[in-house]
């Protein structure tokens, strides 16, 4: 079982893999600021890695994702060039609790309310997305996803939807 770390740990390891990238010639901006993390849960809610956002003012500049022991899985970036945040997305977009709500809100279709919110990811652990629990009226409830601006459905059991693996 991971074993759970504190916030401020997390930083700290991002922060050094932030100089190092910066170091190894990766597209990261040298002003970028490490935020603090977000568990990616699996289906089951156990915790799978942390998603640590970069970001400078108001945009997401990439984000670092790291195994429960904080070993760099990937860093992954939305920089098209170094020197400018240019083209990148939101930082609410992506983390925002409220935003992400209002998104899947938006797509609930009459009688449905959300049940839960949570970073996961659809289908594949490399494709994060934030999983969000919905109840319907025939109480089969459905998941939605949400990455950025875009919302879709989790596909049914019969098409391999979202089993964790």
């Amino acid at each position: 079982m991971p074993v759970e770390r504190d916030a401020s740990e997390i930083q700290d390891r991002a922060r050094q893999l932030l100089r190092d990238t910066m170091n190894a010639g990766i597209t990261v901006s040298p002003t970028g600021r490490v935020e603090p993390p977000i568990p990616v849960r699996g289906p089951g809610r156990e915790l799978r890695t942390w998603f640590v956002p970069v970001t400078e003012g108001k945009v997401l500049l990439g984000f670092f994702e790291l195994q429960p022991d904080l070993t760099l899985l990937r860093y992954s970036s939305f920089q098209r060039h170094e020197e400018s945040p240019d083209g990148c997305p939101t930082t609410k977009s992506w983390v925002d609790i409220a935003t992400i709500r209002q998104r899947v809100v938006e797509k609930l279709r009459p009688g449905e309310r959300v049940l839960d919110i949570f970073l996961s990811y659809d289908r594949e652990p490399s494709r994060l997305a934030w999983a969000v629990q919905v109840d319907t009226p025939d109480g089969a409830g459905r998941t939605l996803f949400v990455a950025g601006d875009v919302v879709w459905e989790a596909r049914s059991n019969r098409d391999e939807e979202y089993t964790g693996s």
